[in-house]
C-alpha cells in the first residue's frame, strides 16, 4: 500500500473518497456474501430467492456464506431440506464449496412442538431445542452459540435469544466477544447475531448487546430482523464500534408515520476482507447487478471511532438535502365511483428523498387552511432507476375524510437523516365526495382512553394498572409499552373478514428517542393484529392513523385471535392524547 492511501486510513475519510481510492481491484484475503430474513416456507418454490442468492454468492467466488436470521418463516422441517436443494443446486458442479454459517432466531422456533405465539412460556422456552433440531435439518456444521475462526479471523455466533432457558447470559456474551478480540489482535473480530443492538437503527439505546458491543471497537456487528433494503446507505453504522444491517430476502416495511406498507426486497451483501479495510458491496439477486457500483460501502481498518466514515453526524453533514424541481406542484383526484381516497401526486426529488411528508388541509368555517393530519410516503429510492418514475403517487385513504369537507395537500421532501427541503405550494382546493366505503361500523368512541383505558400491555384490564390522564388530557410518560384495551371479540370472524380501524391522536415525543409503533396486538403482548405504523417526533398536531387487518394474514401468522387492543410498541418517553376511535367490517364475515 503506497503512503497517500496510508495517510488517507489515518485522517478523515469519506465514502466517495475511498471509493475512488481503491477503484483498482485487489484480491481480499477472503469474501463472504451475507443474507437475513429469508423466511421461507415449507416448499422448494419459496426458496427461490435464496437459491438466486446462492448463485450470485457462486459467481462472486464467496468463500463462507452468512445467513443472520429467521431462516424460515416457522419451523419447517421441509423447508430447511428445501434450503439444503436449493445450495446443492446452486453449486452443482463445483471444485470448492463455500462454508455455510447460520444464526438462529426466533421464526425458527415458531411452530415447534406446536407452538404458534412469541410468548416466554411456550416459543421462547423451546427455542434452544428447536435451534438443535434446525441445525440438524440444516445439516450445519454450527449450532446457535459459537466462534468460529477462518483464516485467522474470528466469527462470534449468537442466537436470538440470550439470557433465556437453554442460553447464555450477558456475562458470557461478553466473554466471548472479549475472548476473540484477544484472539485477533488488530483485527475486526464478526459478531453476528440476528438482533440489532439497541439505538443503532432503533429502539432504546442502553440495551445490554449496545453496552457490550460499545467496550470492543474492534467488533462488525452483522445482524438482520428489522427488514429493510440494502439500497439505503443507513443499513452501514458507525458509533463506538461498526453494525452492518444485511437487508433482506423478503419483504420488508419502510416504517412510515401514519401508514403501514410493505415492498419486496432482493438485496444480499458480499464483504472482502483486506488487512485495511473492508469493502462492501450490494446486490439486486434478480440479475445480479451490482447496485451503486460506484460507492460500495468502505470501512477503514482498523477503527478509529473519531475517523469513522459512517457516523450518522458525518453522513448526516455530508447528504444532500433533496429540493423540488422549481415550481412543483402537488395534484389530488378522487379515486373511484364509490369514494376510495384521494390519489396524491408527488413530483420526484430523486433518489435523496428517502420520503416526502404529506400533509392534509381543511377549510374552516372561517375560511382557514388547518393542518388536520400528516402522514409519510416512500420515496422510489429502494426501486432501480430505470423503474423510478418522475412522480410518486400515494392514496390518502376515504377514512382520513368527512364529506362535504374542502381540503388541500402539499408535501416535503426528506433526506435518509430527516433533513427537509422546501416545502410545495397547497394543491388545488377540493371537495371531499360523499360514497366512501365505510364499512360496518362495529365500534365508534369519543375517548377510548377513558372508555376503555389504557394499560400496561401485560396487565390488561387490571384496575390498579389502569393509566390515569393529566388535566389537559394527555397521558404518559408510561415507562413500558401500553395498550389501549378495546371490547373483546370485536374481531371475531372467518378467515379473509378484513377490518380497518381509524384513530385521531396527537403525540409529543422528544427527537431521539424511538419513534413509537401502533398496531393492533393480542392483551398481553401475544400475538399481532396488523402490521404497524409509526408515530413521529416532536409535537405532531392533529393526526389520524389508519390501520387494516385481516383475518390470517401474513400467511397465517397475524390476525387470528378475536380480541384484540392498540398497542404502543417501543414506548420511552413522551405522551399521546387519543381522539375519536372508529372500527369498521370492510370485507367478509
Amino acid at each position: 500500500m503506497n503512503s497517500t492511501r496510508r495517510g488517507f486510513i489515518g485522517g478523515a475519510l469519506t465514502a466517495s473518497i475511498a471509493a475512488k481510492l481503491w477503484a483498482e481491484e485487489e484480491k481480499p484475503l477472503f469474501r463472504f456474501g451475507t443474507m437475513t430474513d429469508t423466511h421461507i416456507g415449507e416448499t422448494v418454490e419459496s426458496c427461490g430467492r435464496v437459491k438466486l442468492a446462492f448463485q450470485l454468492f457462486r459467481s462472486k467466488g464467496c468463500d463462507l456464506i452468512i445467513n443472520t436470521g429467521d431462516i424460515a418463516d416457522h419451523y419447517y422441517p421441509s423447508g430447511y431440506a428445501a434450503y439444503r436443494q436449493v445450495f446443492d443446486e446452486a453449486y452443482e458442479g463445483a471444485a470448492d464449496r463455500p462454508r455455510q454459517i447460520f444464526v438462529y432466531a426466533g421464526h425458527d422456533s415458531i411452530g415447534y412442538k406446536g407452538t404458534q405465539k412469541w410468548t416466554e412460556a411456550n416459543t421462547i422456552a423451546l427455542s434452544a431445542e428447536a435451534f438443535d433440531e434446525v441445525q440438524k435439518h440444516l445439516h450445519a456444521e454450527n449450532g446457535h452459540t459459537c466462534t468460529i475462526k477462518y483464516k485467522g479471523y474470528s466469527f462470534v455466533v449468537f442466537p436470538q435469544y440470550i439470557g433465556h432457558k437453554g442460553f447464555i447470559g450477558w456475562d458470557e456474551y461478553e466473554k466471548r466477544i472479549a475472548d476473540a478480540v484477544a484472539d485477533s489482535p488488530g483485527k475486526p473480530v464478526f459478531v453476528l447475531d440476528h438482533i440489532p443492538a439497541g439505538g443503532v437503527w432503533g429502539g432504546k439505546p442502553n440495551t445490554p448487546r449496545t453496552e457490550i458491543l460499545s467496550k470492543f471497537p474492534q467488533v462488525v456487528y452483522f445482524c438482520g430482523h428489522l427488514h429493510g433494503s440494502v439500497r439505503s446507505d443507513l443499513l452501514l453504522w458507525q458509533g463506538k464500534f461498526t453494525a452492518v444491517h444485511s437487508g433482506c430476502l423478503q419483504n420488508w416495511g419502510a416504517w412510515l408515520v401514519g401508514v403501514s406498507e410493505r415492498r419486496n426486497a432482493y438485496g444480499v451483501l458480499t464483504v472482502d476482507v483486506h488487512p485495511d479495510r473492508l469493502d462492501i458491496r450490494r446486490w439486486d439477486v434478480r440479475d445480479g447487478s451490482e447496485i451503486l457500483p460506484d460507492k460500495p460501502w468502505v470501512v477503514p481498518l482498523p477503527f478509529v471511532e473519531d475517523k469513522a466514515p459512517w457516523r450518522k453526524s458525518v453522513r448526516k453533514a455530508e447528504y444532500a438535502v433533496p429540493q423540488f424541481p422549481s415550481g412543483a406542484t402537488v395534484k389530488a383526484s378522487a379515486q373511484g365511483k364509490k369514494f376510495k381516497g384521494f390519489d396524491v401526486t408527488i413530483p420526484s426529488a430523486g433518489p435523496k428523498a428517502h420520503k416526502y411528508r404529506l400533509v392534509a388541509f381543511r377549510k374552516d368555517s372561517s375560511g382557514e387552511w388547518k393542518q388536520f393530519t400528516w402522514r409519510e410516503v416512500l420515496g422510489d429510492w429502494w426501486l432501480p432507476p430505470k423503474e423510478r418514475k418522475a412522480e410518486v403517487t400515494a392514496l390518502f385513504d376515504a377514512l382520513y375524510f368527512t364529506p362535504g369537507d374542502t381540503v388541500c395537500f402539499s408535501a416535503a421532501p426528506v433526506n435518509p437523516y430527516g433533513v427537509a427541503g422546501a416545502e410545495t405550494a397547497k394543491s388545488d382546493a377540493i371537495v371531499v365526495p360523499d360514497g366512501g366505503d365505510r364499512g360496518q361500523m362495529l365500534l365508534e368512541s369519543a375517548d377510548p382512553a377513558a372508555e376503555f383505558g389504557i394499560f400496561p400491555i401485560k396487565a390488561v384490564g387490571k384496575a390498579n394498572r389502569r393509566f390515569k390522564p393529566d388535566a389537559d388530557g394527555w397521558y404518559g410518560p408510561f415507562g413500558g409499552e401500553v395498550m389501549i384495551a378495546l371490547p373483546p371479540k370485536l374481531f371475531a370472524g372467518k378467515k379473509g373478514t378484513r377490518f380497518r380501524l381509524t384513530l385521531d391522536m396527537e403525540s409529543d415525543q422528544p427527537e431521539g428517542a424511538p419513534r413509537w409503533q401502533l398496531r393492533l396486538m393480542e392483551p398481553g403482548g401475544a400475538g399481532r393484529g396488523s402490521e404497524a405504523c409509526v408515530t413521529p417526533h416532536g409535537k405532531s398536531g392533529p393526526m389520524r392513523y389508519v390501520i387494516a387487518m385481516t383475518k390470517g394474514m401474513r400467511g397465517g401468522r397475524m390476525g387470528n385471535a378475536e380480541t384484540y387492543g392498540i398497542a404502543f410498541l417501543h414506548v420511552s418517553k413522551g405522551r399521546v392524547k387519543p381522539g375519536r376511535l372508529v372500527v369498521e367490517r370492510v370485507g367478509g364475515r
